[in-house]
């Protein structure tokens, strides 16, 4: 299938560089205190989530 694929020449175009690439400044840390609190919210509402269906599923099993 990709052999019988031409490629035309007139119609492509090389990538042109808008500007050139900038060293930082200053070292990139990760924002620790924010990874461990987003994971502890996540993973209260998943544990909340987990419950709430256990629930649910134990009252219909009780209703049949």
């Amino acid at each position: 299938m990709l052999k019988a694929y031409t490629l035309d020449d007139t119609q492509t175009s090389v990538v042109v560089v808008d500007e050139a690439a900038e060293v930082p400044t200053a070292p990139i840390k990760p924002k620790k205190t924010m990874i461990v609190a987003v994971g502890i919210v996540l993973g209260g509402m998943l544990g909340i989530f987990v419950a709430l269906v256990r629930i649910a599923i134990r009252a219909r099993k009780k209703a049949l």
